[in-house]
């Protein structure tokens, strides 16, 4: 269920906060008017038709040659085994945001409020 008072909220908190209200209170009464099922199903629709009308016209586009030339090919072969170390040091190594953080908070040093609205 679409909660209207969360999307107030995080209308008023963005940056244009005018149109972002505006567009809030369309979606609002979309969702009065139509029933949260029906409105669901028409912005699936509607988001379906958007990205037909983005990747129709890539289909239609002239498609360059393949690959970029001798030298570009090389680029895969030196970059592979930097990003294949980069992969297996932050698999087997500990994680920067589970130091003990939660004991930190709980012994009082480190304060982290709690969520809630302001």
């Amino acid at each position: 269920m679409i909660n209207s008072t969360a999307l107030r909220t995080a209308s008023s908190k963005s940056v244009d906060s005018k149109s972002a209200t505006a567009a809030a209170g369309i979606v609002l009464l979309l969702i009065t008017r139509t029933g949260e099922p029906a409105f669901l199903v028409l912005y699936s629709i509607l988001a379906l038709v958007f990205l037909a009308g983005a990747t129709g016209p890539m289909k239609r586009r002239r498609k360059p040659p393949m690959g970029p030339g001798p030298a570009g090919r090389l680029a895969p072969v030196l970059v592979m085994p930097v990003a294949l170390v980069l992969i297996v040091l932050g698999l087997f190594s500990r994680n920067v945001t589970a130091m003990g953080g939660e004991r930190l908070v709980r012994s009082g040093l480190l304060h982290c409020p709690k969520p809630g609205p302001n």
